[in-house]
């Protein structure tokens, strides 16, 4: 894949998800490299089998965080907002989302939000209770919020596959890509590129699981 192919779809609003079969694994580590170069582009990634909570560690989430609190003016998009005022989602995200205003009220009138922020990082990772499309749900209204507000322009999940995994995590990777979909419409900007090996097989050995119907639409 060249690199002005991945900026092209970078600059798109969809695909959400981008299946590459590079010829090799240097070809593959090559287009992480690439993605890091991106100016204001987050690049995540999370292990397959801890997909759902997508980040790595409780660092990548509350450098988005303190910067959402501690931001002059928080904006968020209309269709975004309706989703919490209605709790469209789930109601994870409207206590969510009350807490990230105790925390800039704290801030603006101690200039320090410190306890507030680190109950909104460990109450949204790791999350230990509720299903997938919840976590999924957290991690992509943070993402979101990071955008509309300037604290990174784009977010891509860079993932490597090379054969079937555990089931749980195939059935993880095609859920999320089905979540950040949904989301799209709300402004989140996660994308999601997936590197398959050339020679093996992945796609065939995928047959007949959801996830290989969603790699063959995108697939480079």
């Amino acid at each position: 894949m060249m690199k002005s192919e991945l900026f092209e779809w970078l600059e798109r609003r969809t695909p959400v998800h981008l299946s590459v079969i590079f010829p090799t694994e240097d070809a593959r580590r090559d287009s992480r490299f690439i993605l890091a170069a991106v100016r204001n582009l987050l690049v995540l990634d999370p292990p397959l089998g801890a997909l759902p909570t997508l980040w790595r560690s409780a660092h990548d989430l509350r450098a988005l965080v303190t910067r959402l609190v501690r931001a002059r003016d928080l904006v968020v998009g209309e269709e975004l907002q309706q989703v919490i005022d209605r709790g469209l989602y789930n109601t994870t995200l409207e206590t969510t989302f009350s807490g990230l205003w105790d925390a800039r009220f704290d801030h603006a009138e101690t200039q320090d939000a410190a306890d507030a922020i680190e109950l909104l990082v460990s109450s949204s990772y790791p999350m230990t209770d509720g299903a997938t499309w919840v976590k999924h749900d957290m991690a992509l209204f943070w993402l979101t919020l990071a955008s509309q507000n300037g604290v990174i322009d784009r977010a891509v999940a860079w993932l490597p596959l090379d054969a079937p995994e555990c089931t749980d995590g195939l059935d993880n990777l095609y859920q999320f890509i089905l979540s950040a979909e949904r989301w799209a419409a709300l402004g989140s900007p996660l994308r999601f590129l997936i590197g398959l090996l050339e020679g093996t097989n992945t796609l065939e050995r995928l047959e007949g699981h959801p996830l290989s119907g969603k790699l063959q639409e995108s697939l480079v």
